[in-house]
């Protein structure tokens, strides 16, 4: 009996004392620009693409998961946060601009950093460095990946087309020669260098748009740079580079639980393969180098596998948005594409709101603990600090994600029900199989990437079930569902931390809305509504009396519910108390209020009811003409007059 008790307290206190990686391993890879039909195990399009695809078929291949934006730094930024890249302004495409994550905000690094990993991160960063303006190259760098989670960080500042076109480790250049040193200018060539528009002779690539600055390796790019020459990349060499500091990263943590973000350059612009994968695709540049990021991808895998740590490792595959083709250069990516479809069945591409912007390969692997199938649950990448954090055993959690663990990882449960996606900040609204895209007075097509942008000056409805290439508008012959999600926009898009903002749509949603009763209180509330007053600022209003409703206010009053609820900041979940007033136009503001800055899906009829200025006041203060619509962002002189 002894004998037996000592040896089960040998085999017990043997496998405690031997047992490693107790935490899964998290190798999230991340690329650049792959589109939904890029990756051969979705069967959309021609290019093989077979470690992927070993990968893919070893795990859950999800048919519904989504980025959460078209455009890289926003995605990037939910990505690492668990938040709407659009609650923060911000959160733009960065070009040599400072840090858009806020040091104080939670995320997926320093997640994984309360519970005990290393933290690291190769590859593309792209989400800004330091703060309070331009960045110092020839010093310590930061803030950066290290201040916002990471121990250890290699990774180019923005994207390949960008400059300064050089490494940086844990904020320090590469190879930087303090005698010569970095200067970067995005606006004027002060440096005298060649150029993509002085010195065509000198490149190896020609640029379409955009791309016509410095010159490096033969390629122009974006921004102007002085100095910094042995501390340049090698385009050729990229992807090679950034596997091998993967792996030389692991080598030195992969006794302890760690977290690595491999986030790959390919295939985003310019696109550069190495010699040896030059001509494997058939297709020209683009498709080499979705040949070379499927190789570097064997080579995580194959490395993970030879180390022993493939079985406790979870493997994460997945893009920051949808496929572009002729993105900045001639690379042949639309001449020698084939039959190849990178959007796969999906209409749009990067930059839009239809489904190819957002909707992306994603793929979750974890041998031996996750079944191989295919899921159509509805997944997005917001979700992966909730559910990562779910699976260690952290409580760490963001407000607009969702714990999907057993979703991505255990082949169980259910995904979300609705979520709001972005382009270039514009929002449209997916809930269940349906998608709904607010108006946006925009080009409905980009002309220099001969993208659909999703732009409509009309509400746009789909039922992907019957129509996943978003052919067939339903707004106006399904009109209730048009306003059961427009109410289901306004509660996302404009709330946040359970506090309801004032919606901006600007487009009525049609003449006679159709709308489910509100709450029990107000359905036992049947009343009539008084004659329309004006308050001292001129403002009409009615005060609620028994029997109100939202929709029998919007009904006698011709005004769509979605603007009821902006002008009062509410929403369908708010009573109406009797004797409050509601109001029917915007509320003035008083004051001499001598700017306003244009923001995402205001217009003009509605800045001029705010701030008490005729129409064409308003054009003739701007020197504008009538039909000239503000960008984002742009000053609107309400006083006085633009010089």
């Amino acid at each position: 009996m002894k004998a037996n008790f000592l040896l089960l307290f040998i085999l017990l206190f043997y496998s405690c004392g031997n047992e490693k990686n107790v935490q899964p391993n998290v190798v999230l890879i991340y690329l650049d620009d792959l589109g939904y039909g890029d990756v051969s195990s979705y069967e959309l399009g021609t290019l093989e693409t077979p470690n992927i695809d070993k990968i893919a078929n070893g795990g859950i291949r999800f048919t519904n998961g989504y980025a959460s934006s078209a455009t890289c730094s926003p995605s990037r930024y939910a990505l690492m946060t668990g938040t709407y890249p659009w609650r923060n302004k911000r959160a733009k495409i960065i070009t040599g601009g400072n840090l858009i994550i806020d040091e104080s905000e939670m995320t997926l690094p320093k997640m994984f950093k309360s519970m005990g990993y290393e933290t690291g991160v190769v590859g593309k960063w792209h989400l800004g460095l330091g703060k309070g303006g331009p960045v110092d190259y020839n010093s310590l760098i930061k803030p950066g990946p290290n201040e916002v989670g990471f121990d250890h960080s290699y990774i180019m500042a923005d994207t390949q087309d960008r400059v300064p076109t050089v490494y940086i480790e844990n904020g320090n250049v590469v190879n930087l020669d303090p005698k010569d040193p970095i200067e970067i200018n995005f606006r004027n060539d002060d440096y005298g260098l060649p150029s993509g528009t002085k010195n065509p002779e000198l490149l190896t690539m020609k640029w379409h748009h955009g791309h016509n600055k410095a010159i490096v390796n033969g390629v122009p790019r974006i921004g102007y740079m002085k100095g910094g020459e042995k501390a340049k990349w090698s385009d050729i060499d990229m992807a090679d580079e950034f596997i091998n500091k993967s792996k030389e990263y692991l080598d030195t943590v992969k006794d302890k639980p760690f977290f690595l973000f491999y986030s790959l350059q390919q295939p985003h612009v310019p696109r550069t393969p190495h010699p040896r994968f030059v001509g494997t695709s058939g297709m020209g540049p683009r498709g080499d180098v979705i040949k070379e990021a499927d190789w570097c991808i064997g080579e995580m895998y194959n490395y993970l596998e030879e180390n022993g740590l493939l079985e406790n490792t979870i493997i994460i595959i997945s893009s920051d948005n949808g496929p572009v083709l002729n993105d900045g250069y001639y690379d042949d990516a639309v001449e020698k594409l084939g039959d190849h479809t990178p959007a796969g069945n999906l209409r749009g591409g990067k930059y839009s709101l239809f489904e190819a912007g957002t909707r992306v390969p994603f793929i979750t692997y974890w041998k031996g603990k996750i079944n191989p199938q295919v899921s159509d649950e509805l997944v997005t990448q917001i979700d992966f600090l909730n559910s990562l954090s779910s699976l260690i055993g952290s409580d760490i959690s963001s407000t607009d994600g969702v714990d999907l663990s057993s979703v991505f990882f255990e082949n169980s449960g259910n995904g979300r029900e609705e979520f709001v996606l972005e382009a270039t900040s514009r929002t449209a609204f997916r809930q269940k199989n349906w998608v709904m895209i607010p108006p946006h007075n925009l080009m409905a097509i980009n002309p220099r990437v001969n993208i659909e942008l999703g732009n409509s000056k009309d509400y746009l409805l789909f039922d992907l079930n019957n129509d996943i290439s978003q052919q067939n508008d339903l707004s106006k012959s399904n009109p209730e569902k048009l306003v059961e999600m427009i109410e289901r926009y306004d509660l996302n898009r404009f709330t946040k931390r359970n506090k309801f903002k004032k919606s901006k749509i600007k487009n009525e949603l049609i003449t006679k809305p159709i709308i489910r009763e509100n709450s029990k209180e107000q359905r036992n509330a049947k009343v009539t509504t008084n004659q329309i007053s004006k308050s001292a600022n001129w403002i009409n209003f009615i005060r609620v009396k028994k029997g109100d409703t939202y929709y029998s206010i919007s009904k006698k009053h011709s005004i769509s519910l979605v603007k009821l609820y902006s002008y009062n900041e509410c929403s369908p979940d708010t009573i109406l108390k009797v004797g409050t007033p509601i109001y029917l136009q915007p509320k003035r503001t008083k004051g001499t209020k001598k700017l306003h800055l244009f923001e995402e899906e205001d217009n003009l009829y509605r800045i001029s009811q705010q701030y008490g200025i005729k129409l064409k006041a308003i054009f003739k203060r701007n020197n504008w003409k009538e039909s000239y619509i503000p960008q984002e962002g742009e000053k609107i002189y309400l006083r006085g007059r633009k010089k």
